[in-house]
């Protein structure tokens, strides 16, 4: 040992090392909390790392393995200081080391432990005719470890209370197993699971490892336990019989009869057994009678293969007098006669069978839904009515709130009572509910889907699909929609993609008839300008729509762009239109009052509303009820907020009985103006188009301020269905005897376009179907899921799924014939399959082939000789006396056909594709004769090169018209066949000089590609051993079935297959894309990023990239929310904002990286309905950054043009989208960008923006 280290030692020896008590509460330690999963560890301090306590914080938050650590300046210098000077680590301070650490017992925390879940239940046992409870019984728990995190079982465990987050579940939770899917296949097990252990079936060890000899279980099957089993496959039914007897009869003999029992009850029981028996030897000798063998063949199960409708149209002509009686104790009771769609679809829902009832609009399809939630209540189970929009959901709440009480709303913004028995919600939230395993979905027992023809919608309507595809198997449906042309069609699709049978129940006419009227009004007004076209009967009225197109009118034609042809309304005119048609129908008797117009313009709504601020419509007393009832709903607003322009001007024009209803009025006045006309003070309401799809609120009369409306690619006609949808407003159910629709004929249309509008079927439903990063990134999260089982369900496949039975059912013979077709040939067996497959490439390339170098030279083929090769000619020789083409763009030839004088009459030909390859020409031996035939240019074997002196004219002239056999004798004929003869006798080997492509100085790489394929065709024919078989021919026959066969079982199990999805390719390269930026890996297993795009609800992708590059955290909660409003505000027309040099270079950045994913999925090309770039619009950057800031809704309406209720819709999808972030902030741990979300939440949601709707107070 150096003398140094012996100094060292003894240093260390003087130290002291008693043991010192640490200070109180001088606990040296910190707590870390992992982003990714929320746990925290202890970790101790290093002394002599970090000497400044500053430096080391009580707790400390770190970001996931795979992500950079936040910044610190003093990281750097602490680290060196830590690696360069060992002489300060702890293991030079033992006094420090020796520092005792006091424990205090606390035996209280051992009460509180987490109990396993528990492995034994009791299970009551009822009386199967009573149903009382006899007795109970402990049974073991199956599946007692599932959870929300590893099952999709129903029977999984309910979320703890503490874990079980909001009402719409979770994303690490795992959805329930839809409903229709095929069930889990659980793996089976080496040994079963048995009572008893059988020593002669089971595989058991007999030596333990490191030990002697151990126990050896010799199988040894005594004769007494040998059991014959018969090879036959019929079995004796007199056996059968037997044992079913001696069941019986030993069931019977352990009956136990109470010894206290009368001899009348023991004489009972006897001659019961009795005739059981009586009965049953009757029965044997019944069957025995039956059977004349005495043996029965054994069925083998085997799967339906039968095209089953998975839907019934339910007659709505039976006779259900007796409904009372069926239904003898009504869960809901109304105050009126039901009518028959309404009673037959109670009674399918008495049997809990799902139905789609398709009826008019205004004909009592809510009754449907409301006898729904009456039996979820007198069940104790829940029910969901979704919608299409929030402003229907908002409705709903009110009035099933004031029928059913217990009633709660799930909105983007607004949650009401989660926990009641009856839910109104959304279709997107039920839809998140299905992703994340909400525990809801256990209770529910129907799912009510209101206005489900709008999955026709282009935008929303995948989310439909989606929720019918998703729900589990225990929930009930109920479709409610207007008449649609194929509701058949969507009954069987949902009833095949849920294995349910759907009952179509449907109306035949309107319970308030409509009457179609033309407005077009001359320069003199009268009553005679309303002319009706159209009467209650949907009787045409010829005379009158002959006359409306003969008036002329105050309009003046223009002419626009391209072909189109309309009319323009001065505004002076078109007001004075209006006010004399309201007070016309306000006159009529009985009035036609209420009236809505609809017009396709929100701009146009509000200007034609102020057209008529100085028409009264209102008297005095409803003026009165009107100002109260307005004043006291805006009491919700501030001061500040009632004094805002369109308060002001919507207040004096209901005061005057009109109004508008459209998506730029605030929310709030929206709701004000549905109960002022649900109240009839309402007398003309000036609507868009939504106001017929999402308020129920019919009317005594409808207008149409046009028939043309602009869908956001073109300027276009209403198709059948959405004016039917708009029209069906008209006529209020137990008010008016018939509903009055008005057309105002100021379009230039065609009479017949008119009357397709009004009397065509409505719009087909068409599927919506779409993918997106989104759903395939939730369903990949689950292990037994697959993106393929979503898009084989959806809509679009229908056709695929109903071919699917026979296309299983064809796959089953051609399996057995392949098997039976194998046969034994030492010279084919090698490689006469090949062949097949060459020979069929052959013929494929050699149709190419010939059809370019036909189109090459259609004016020089007539006169050339042609090898004609098909189903009737082998190599025969030709002239090709005339060629032309058809509508599909095949070259049709007629050609005269070298033929021997015995193939006048029909000789049997092998079809084309089973004879072998060969070019030697047909040679008539004897006599000679010929045909005149069409071929096409799959039947030209090869081309001469050159043309021959043939007259294929007078050819032509000779055969035109009269029968070939009369013409043998013709001079040009004969010749024709002697030089055809001669042809083919010269050349017995093939045609010479054929054609090529260098003969037509064609060098493209896609025909010399083709020369290529064909010419490695033949050659590898011409190599093939199994041409020395000297039954090739005979062989080469049974090859070619195998190999048709062979392909039509390859193109049924590609039809069959996930490849033959329409979205199949998409989906492969979606991820691809998703892998390349680590969304997934290359197993598709989800990993951090994945993770946190399934938190985006809107432009996943865009979102997710801006939170992980950090483009976010760095800058100010009112920067963030007003960049973000770029994802959710859509309109395009606004004014250009004033934007801060912070807002301007963070909206660089999210355009840049909008291009940046546009342009990588124009590389894998993908199919995109909408790039990020045209998706996102900054027009409100400014407009959201000042109000985050604080300031009043009327100042920063100065700085836009964009409407007010669009501002509003803007701010709330806004708030949602910064929840969605602030969830992603808190999934990879950023600690700032979180608390900065939930600021930037805070800062937006107020006043007016966010004012509670009326219908929920």
């Amino acid at each position: 040992m150096d003398p140094e280290t012996k100094q060292q030692l003894t240093k260390l020896e003087n130290v002291s090392t008693d043991p010192q008590k640490p200070q109180p509460l001088a606990v040296d330690m910190t707590l870390v909390e992992y982003g990714s999963s929320s746990d925290v560890e202890v970790i101790p301090r290093i002394y002599g790392a970090f000497s400044q306590v500053d430096h080391f914080p009580m707790r400390t938050q770190l970001l996931p393995c795979g992500l950079p650590p936040t910044e610190d300046s003093n990281l750097k210098s602490e680290l060196e200081k830590l690696l360069l000077s060992p002489e300060d680590l702890p293991i030079f301070e033992l006094h420090k080391l020796q520092q005792l650490w006091p424990h205090q017992s606390d035996p209280s925390s051992l009460y509180h432990v987490d109990l396993k879940p528990n492995q034994m239940t009791l299970k009551v046992t009822r009386d199967m005719v009573t149903g009382m409870q006899q007795e109970y019984e402990e049974v073991s728990v199956e599946n007692s470890d599932l959870t929300s995190r590893n099952s999709t079982s129903l029977k999984r465990s309910p979320i703890p209370e503490r874990d079980r987050g909001p009402v719409t579940g979770q994303s690490i939770n795992m959805p329930f197993w839809p409903g229709g899917f095929d069930p889990l296949q659980v793996q089976p097990t080496d040994i079963e699971e048995t009572d008893e252990l059988n020593f002669n079936t089971c595989e058991l060890l007999t030596d333990p490892p490191n030990f002697g000899p151990g126990m050896n279980f010799d199988r040894i099957i005594s004769s007494e336990n040998k059991v014959e089993v018969s090879k036959s496959s019929k079995i004796p039914i007199s056996e059968i019989l037997t044992t079913d007897i001696t069941w019986i009869e030993d069931d019977k003999s352990e009956e136990v009869i109470d010894n206290n029992s009368n001899d009348d009850d023991n004489q009972i029981v006897a001659n019961t057994e009795s005739q059981s028996q009586n009965q049953s030897t009757v029965l044997k000798e019944e069957i025995d009678s039956l059977v004349n063998s005495g043996n029965v063949p054994v069925a083998e199960d085997k799967p339906k293969t039968v095209n089953q409708r998975w839907f019934s149209r339910v007659n709505m002509d039976q006779n259900i007098d007796n409904f009372h009686t069926i239904v003898s104790d009504m869960a809901f009771e109304w105050p009126f006669e039901l009518d028959v769609f309404q009673k037959l679809a109670i009674m399918k829902l008495e049997k809990h069978e799902n139905v789609f009832v398709a009826a008019h609009t205004s004909a009592g399809k809510t009754v449907v839904a409301e006898y729904a939630i009456a039996l979820a209540a007198k069940h104790l189970t829940k029910v969901v009515y979704t919608s299409p929009i929030k402003a229907l959901s908002n409705q709903k709440f009110r009035d099933f709130k004031n029928t059913f009480g217990d009633v709660g709303l799930l909105t983007g913004d607004v949650q009401i009572n989660p926990e009641a028995f009856c839910l109104i919600m959304t279709t997107e939230i039920l839809r998140s509910m299905l992703y994340n395993g909400s525990d809801t979905i256990r209770d529910i027992e129907w799912v009510i889907f209101d206005e489900v023809h709008y999955i026709n919608d282009d935008e929303r309507g995948v989310v439909w699909e989606e929720v019918l595809i998703l729900l589990p198997d225990h929930v009930g449906l109920i479709l409610l929609s207007a008449t649609v042309s194929n509701s058949d069609e969507l009954a069987d699709w949902v009833g095949r993609t849920k294995r349910k049978k759907i009952h179509v129940i449907s109306t035949s006419k309107r319970p308030v008839p409509l009457e179609h009227f033309l407005y077009r009004p001359p320069d003199q007004k009268n009553d005679k300008d309303l002319i009706k076209i159209l009467d209650s009967r949907e009787i045409l009225l010829n005379d009158n729509l002959r006359e409306a197109f003969r008036r002329p009118t105050t309009t003046k034609k223009i002419s626009q762009t391209g072909s189109k042809n309309t009319t323009r309304v001065k505004p002076k005119t078109e007001a004075q239109i209006y006010q004399f048609l309201i007070k016309t129908l306000m006159k009529k008797d009985p009035s036609m009052v209420p009236a809505v117009v609809f017009v396709f313009s929100r701009k146009k709504c509000d200007s034609l509303a102020s057209s008529l601020s100085s028409t009264n419509l209102s008297t005095k007393d409803e003026k009165s009820k009107i100002k109260r009832m307005f004043n006291k709903s805006i009491a919700v607003l501030s001061d500040i907020d009632k004094k805002l322009p369109q308060v002001i001007w919507l207040s004096h024009m209901l005061e005057q009985g009109v109004a508008v209803h459209h998506s730029g009025i605030l929310p709030v006045l929206k709701e004000i103006v549905e109960m002022l006309y649900q109240e009839g003070l309402v007398k003309c309401l000036f609507a868009t188009e939504t106001f017929a799809i999402g308020v129920n609120m019919p009317a005594k009369c409808v207008i149409f301020d046009t028939i043309f409306k602009h869908d956001g690619n073109c300027r276009r006609r209403l198709n059948p269905g959405e004016y039917i949808q708009m029209a069906g407003r008209a006529g209020r159910r137990g008010k008016d005897e018939t509903g009055i629709d008005i057309i105002l004929f100021k379009d230039e249309i065609k009479e017949i376009d008119l009357l397709n509008m009004i009397m065509g079927k409505p719009q087909k439903l068409e599927s919506k179907f779409r993918l997106t990063y989104g759903m395939a990134l939730k369903v990949l999260r689950v292990e037994h899921l697959q993106v393929e089982d979503l898009m084989w369900r959806s809509f679009a496949e229908l056709h695929k799924q109903i071919q699917k039975s026979s296309l299983e059912k064809r796959m089953e013979p051609l399996q057995a014939r392949l098997v039976s077709t194998d046969f034994d040939c030492p010279n084919c067996a090698v490689d006469i399959d090949s062949y097949c497959e060459k020979l069929s490439y052959y013929h494929q390339h050699n149709k190419n082939l010939q059809k370019i170098l036909l189109s090459e030279m259609q004016a020089k083929i007539k006169g050339r000789f042609v090898v004609v090769n098909n189903d009737t000619h082998q190599n025969a020789l030709g002239i090709v006396l005339n060629m032309r083409t058809n509508s599909k763009g095949e070259f049709l030839c007629t050609t005269f056909i070298l033929v021997a004088k015995a193939e006048e009459k029909s000789i049997s030909l092998k079809p084309k594709e089973s004879r072998p390859y060969s070019t030697e020409l047909f040679i008539p031996y004897g006599g000679c004769h010929y045909k005149i035939e069409i071929i096409t240019e799959n039947d030209i074997a090869a081309i001469s090169k050159n043309s021959y002196k043939i007259k294929t004219d007078k050819i032509m002239e000779a055969h035109s018209g009269i029968n070939f056999k009369e013409n043998d004798d013709n001079e040009d004929v004969h010749a024709a066949m002697l030089e055809l003869k001669k042809i083919s006798e010269n050349n017995p080997k093939g045609l010479q000089a054929v054609l090529s492509f260098s003969d037509i100085k064609r060098f493209d790489a896609a025909y010399t590609n083709i020369k290529s394929d064909y010419d490695n065709c033949i050659a590898s024919m011409k190599s093939s051993k199994c041409l020395t078989c000297p039954h090739f021919t005979e062989h080469l026959v049974i090859a070619r079935n195998r190999f048709i066969d062979r392909q039509n079982l390859e193109e049924v199990k590609f039809k069959l297959s996930k490849e033959n999805l329409a979205l199949q390719a998409d989906y492969k390269r979606r991820k691809q894309l998703l892998e390349s930026l680590g969304y997934i890996d290359e197993r598709d297993v989800v990993q951090l990023k994945g993770r946190v795009a399934c938190k985006i609800n809107n432009s996943e992708l865009l979102i997710t990239e801006l939170v992980f590059e950090n483009i976010l955290s760095p800058r100010e909660p009112e920067e963030i929310a007003a960049l973000l409003s770029c994802i959710v505000f859509q309109q395009k027309n606004y004014s250009a904002p004033n934007l801060t040099d912070a807002l301007i270079q963070g909206m660089n950045i999210i355009k840049q990286k909008a291009r940046e994913l546009d342009e990588l999925e124009k590389d894998y090309h993908i199919q995109v309905y909408g790039t990020y770039t045209d998706n996102i619009n900054f027009g409100l950057v400014e407009v959201v950054y000042e109000w985050a800031k604080g300031k009043p809704f009327a100042e920063i309406m100065k700085l836009t043009d964009v409407s007010e209720g669009v501002i509003v819709r803007c701010m709330q999808r806004l708030e949602s989208t910064c929840m969605d972030v602030q969830s992603a902030a808190k999934i990879i741990g950023d600690p700032v960008l979180f608390d900065k979300m939930i600021e930037a939440s805070r800062m937006i949601k107020r006043d007016i923006c966010f004012t509670a709707s009326l219908y929920i107070k």
